[in-house]
């Protein structure tokens, strides 16, 4: 377990806590749906190397894998302010300690489930900086966030419907 997960009267609070820069995801536990279908962390601290990613990936995705580097998930890279999708891509300046990140998915009619695209977009502060077409995993995707090295720490703010 290299990411602790501290939950207090409603807020979640996400540390790095491993001895080397492997990294770690940390999943929150409300599968995305058209009843929720979007969430923010506050980046508290960008710790020694500021590796903090946000997105979502699939259910059993490999705790120890970087969030982006596949088919199965996808991220905004706060750090480099990058899309994390099979390759990275330029997307929005970096993040700031203090910035909000959000993270969610735009619902329309022909949405189809597993198999089907779906549109992902990320946030700062509340201003869209993003999107990316996925496919949609069977068994959903889940609100993910990756961190990488000594100190890094988001809080998770309260899940919503945007």
């Amino acid at each position: 377990q290299r990411v602790r997960y501290d939950e207090d009267e409603g807020t979640v609070t996400l540390e790095y806590e491993g001895q080397n820069t492997a990294g770690g995801c940390q999943f929150l536990q409300k599968q995305i749906s058209k009843n929720f279908s979007y969430f923010t962390v506050k980046i508290e601290n960008y710790g020694k190397l500021g590796r903090i990613a946000v997105g979502l990936a699939r259910r059993n995705y490999p705790l120890h894998r970087r969030l982006g580097g596949n088919k199965d998930s996808v991220a905004f890279d706060c750090h480099g302010g990058k899309l994390l999708y099979q390759r990275r891509r330029e997307m929005a300046t970096p993040a700031q300690e203090g910035d909000v990140i959000g993270c969610g998915i735009k619902y329309d009619t022909n949405s189809k489930g597993p198999g089907s695209n779906t549109v992902v977009f990320f946030t700062r502060n509340g201003d869209e900086i993003g999107h990316q077409t996925v496919e949609s995993p069977k068994g959903g995707l889940y609100p993910t966030v990756g961190l990488s090295s000594k100190g890094e720490k988001v809080i998770v703010l309260r899940p919503r419907q945007r």
